[in-house]
């Protein structure tokens, strides 16, 4: 297995890609919930429902239509190089942007996973 650098990842909305992104987080979990009963010397467990959040970071431009993603249900494709990617369907819950006086404007999106088996690594 090759590592890879962030210099070549990327980042889609369904099939429309997010320009000048600087980087982008990924957290996926997974409920556990205790089985363990009387008698048993050890605990044990089961696995329960999972869940996921991304969140993208770039430089903000003045002809993005940030606004109308908000609350857009899409596939988010989150490139670790040119050709693998993780996928999940998500919800764009929020965008946030700044600028200050000695810097480029930045913006930033955070995404909420919205379905229950749709986690992919291609």
């Amino acid at each position: 297995m090759a590592v890879f650098h962030g210099k070549a990842a990327k980042v889609t909305i369904g099939e429309t890609p997010l320009g000048m992104v600087t980087g982008w987080n990924m957290q996926l979990s997974a409920d556990v919930a205790e089985s363990s009963y009387m008698g048993l010397s050890w605990k044990t467990f089961e696995v329960g429902q999972e869940d996921g959040s991304a969140s993208v970071s770039g430089n903000a431009a003045t002809e993005r239509g940030t606004i109308a993603q908000l609350g857009v249900s899409a596939a988010l494709k989150l490139y670790v190089d040119a050709t693998h990617y993780f996928s999940l369907t998500s919800i764009c819950t929020g965008v946030s942007e700044s600028v200050s006086k000695d810097d480029i404007g930045k913006i930033s999106y955070t995404f909420k996973r919205n379905q229950s088996t749709d986690i992919v690594y291609a």
